[in-house]
Parts: C-alpha cells; structure tokens; sequence
C-alpha cells in the first residue's frame, strides 16, 4: 500500500502531523499553519465554560467562521457545508 501524504490547515495540521507521526506517511503539506498552537488553545481554555454549555454552536461559531468555509466557490461551498460535522465531544477533546 503506498504511503499517503497528508494534508492539513488549522486543526487540521495538528492532526496531520500526529498522523504522519504514528502512520507510515509520505509527507505533511501544512496549509498556512504555525505548529505553534498556544494562541489557539489559549483562546480555547479561555472558551471552555461556553464550549461546554448547552449552546455549542452558538460559542463555537467565530472558530467555525475562521476555517474559511465561507470564502469557498458556491459548489465547493455547498458541498462541504452538506458533509461538514463540527462535534462538541471532539472539540472539546482536543
């Protein structure tokens, strides 16, 4: 089976690089992310209460908002929204 190379942006790095670090991997293409994820997660400890309470969506939005879905052409755009599952469990887990 040939190696995949792994892509990631944002969250997305992180867990591509983690990837690569535990699979057999090609290569990482980091998509305008620092590994430096200090910033991030600050702001995520910072939004802990809200991330946990009954109106996740409502306090993950502005995080939401900055993947950039919505800068996408409007078939791509569409496209992901219908397959996009943003889960509280898996947000908060990392």
């Amino acid at each position: 089976m040939a190696k995949p190379v792994v892509v990631g942006h944002s969250l997305g790095l992180m867990l591509a690089v983690l990837y690569a670090g535990t699979y057999p991997a090609a290569g990482v293409i980091n998509v305008d992310q620092t590994l430096n994820q200090q910033s991030m997660l600050g702001f995520m400890h910072h939004m802990e209460g809200a991330l946990r309470g009954d109106d996740f969506a409502a306090a993950f939005e502005p995080f939401r908002q900055s993947i950039g879905v919505d800068k996408l052409p409007k078939p791509m755009r569409s496209t992901v929204r219908e397959h996009q599952i943003i889960r509280q469990d898996l947000v908060l887990s990392y």
